[in-house]
């Protein structure tokens, strides 16, 4: 986290005229900088993979100011996206399909966004008793995961018709960023660690030949 929070202490540099007390320095750039923002709950920003991207501000302002309620709706907002959504609505489906940006397939994009997200601070509050996800919420970021992307990818690349508008894009569909975020996975949710491995081993295959999922799968 401490990468991302230098970025928030020269953002508030400039606020102050004069040499700051440090206990004002935090506590001026967390009610400034680590909040919800004014239109949060009349835009898309309190949806799906913004939402979960705006809560990081909630997580590191109560982590910073060790306030325990902040920092479970920072976690709170971003579970809150691991809903399964009824037919025809932007989200996770029950066939671990990510839709946005209107019922478009977006796996790759800002499907991946959200699970790298997600994944990031599941990690680092692993453990913890004062803050957590819940183990349902585990289990969806898993399937997400194992029973979607699994499906969508081969070798170093994303399936091009789970990419949304990124198709268009240079440089994206890329399956990269799973390599460490697979990892990640086995301690967080230690009884499929195979199953991460397997997928893994499909990823880091730069022929795209090793296997992870064998058949087919129907999309609900």
């Amino acid at each position: 986290m401490q990468e991302r929070l230098l970025k928030i202490l020269i953002l508030i540099k400039n606020d102050f005229l004069t040499e700051p007390d440090w206990k004002d320095v935090i506590v001026d750039g967390c009610d400034k900088y680590l909040v919800l923002p004014s239109d949060y709950n009349t835009t898309n920003k309190s949806k799906l993979t913004n939402a979960v991207w705006i809560a990081r501000n909630l997580v590191h302002n109560g982590g910073i100011k060790k306030d325990q309620a902040k920092l479970q709706e920072g976690i709170n907002n971003m579970a809150i996206q691991l809903a399964i959504k009824s037919i025809n609505t932007e989200g996770v489906q029950r066939d671990n399909s990510f839709l946005t940006h209107g019922l478009q397939l977006y796996n790759s994009g800002y499907g991946n966004e959200l699970i790298k997200e997600v994944s990031y601070y599941m990690n680092l509050i692993r453990g913890l008793t004062l803050v957590s996800f819940t183990l349902a919420q585990i289990a969806t970021l898993s399937d997400l995961i194992l029973k979607g992307d699994q499906w969508m990818v081969q070798g170093k690349a994303y399936d091009f018709g789970v990419m949304g508008r990124n198709i268009s894009r240079e440089n994206n569909g890329s399956t990269s960023y799973l390599t460490g975020l697979l990892d990640t996975m086995k301690l967080i949710n230690p009884a499929k660690s195979a199953q991460y491995q397997a997928m893994l081993n499909n990823v880091i295959d730069p022929t795209g030949t090793t296997p992870c999922v064998v058949g087919n799968i129907y999309i609900l």
